[in-house]
């Protein structure tokens, strides 16, 4: 008689289990394109991934929490980013904002749907409480209330801008728009 290898079956169930995910996660990110996280069901979110509740709560409490996985696996890739950031000068930092651009570009409708079903303000206190944030913002920059004064402006300030830009057809590519952000920021 043929057993499966003991390795092959816990491969299977992560394999399944990621499916199960992806499935969760589209599904959700279709139905947020015509009714809020708060009217959205269990039973309908299950129906649009074609999975059985109980399936769902073995991953998930509720559409929340669903919905927070997703925030927090798109925040995590942005931290990725803005951790490798190695340089503290202007063109260093143009390349890594043209980066965290065309992350917000790839992702375009997944971080419209995010910032249009958060409040705005959870929003930005996410994105701005990524640690690495904070510090590729203020290097080079001595005083601490200058450097403090200099993310949260680039942050508050310039999301709607991003936002609008990848809201647009025809945009600009991720560099000019990062670009842009930064003149305004540094000049400040």
């Amino acid at each position: 008689m043929y057993s499966v290898p003991e390795k092959v079956i816990p491969m299977y169930h992560e394999e399944l289990h990621e499916q199960t995910v992806q499935k969760l996660t589209s599904a959700l990110l279709l139905l947020l394109k015509d009714k809020p996280l708060h009217r959205i069901t269990i039973k309908e979110l299950c129906a649009e991934a074609s999975v059985n509740r109980t399936t769902f709560y073995k991953y998930y409490g509720s559409q929340y929490d669903l919905f927070d996985s997703i925030a927090d696996s798109f925040f995590s890739g942005l931290q990725e980013i803005y951790s490798r950031h190695p340089k503290s000068d202007y063109e260093g930092t143009l390349k890594h904002t043209a980066e965290v651009y065309r992350y917000l570009e790839d992702h375009r409708t997944l971080t419209l749907t995010l910032y249009y079903n958060m409040p705005s303000e959870q929003f930005m206190e996410r994105y701005i409480s990524i640690p690495a944030i904070k510090h590729v913002l203020s290097r080079g920059i001595t005083e601490e209330a200058v450097a403090e004064g200099r993310s949260v402006y680039f942050i508050y300030g310039t999301i709607p801008i991003v936002i609008h830009w990848l809201e647009l057809e025809k945009r600009c590519s991720a560099k000019e728009e990062a670009k842009k952000i930064l003149d305004i920021v540094y000049s400040a």
